[in-house]
């Protein structure tokens, strides 16, 4: 199982796991004061074998965000079963999920959205600066 992507959106649904994303790309936030709450959205590709994603397999989830200085602010962990079929049995298997992320920020500063799914791990930086655009 790998994730192939995750992309911070101001907006991502999916149907029939096809994705429809506003604002992808999305890692600045201006703030005019702090502290302040943002929410990000994450669209996220899940790709792996067929065997990977049956409803028997459960896989630990975990989202993390990071302060500026490195120290995890909040973890939200849990688990997951995905059932998925493949048109072929012989190319991978592709899942979009979205998820929405929401967190106070205290200061300016890089802060970091880890993503972990089973052994996967993938992380993006959040840019937030106090001011306006």
């Amino acid at each position: 199982m790998n994730i192939a992507w995750l992309i911070p959106c101001r907006y991502v649904e999916v149907h029939d796991n096809l994705g429809t994303i506003v604002g992808a790309g999305v890692d600045t936030f201006w703030l005019e004061q702090l502290p302040s709450a943002i929410q990000v959205m994450l669209a996220i590709r899940l790709v792996g074998l067929p065997e990977e994603f049956t409803p028997e397999v459960e896989y630990r989830t975990a989202t993390r965000i990071k302060d500026p200085s490195g120290e995890i602010m909040s973890e939200v962990s849990g688990g997951a079963r995905i059932g998925a079929d493949s048109a072929r049995p012989d190319y991978l298997v592709g899942v979009t999920m979205p998820i929405a992320v929401g967190f106070e920020v205290a200061e300016e500063g890089t802060y970091a959205i880890e993503f972990e799914f089973g052994e996967a791990w993938s992380s993006i930086p959040i840019r937030v600066v106090q001011g306006v655009p």
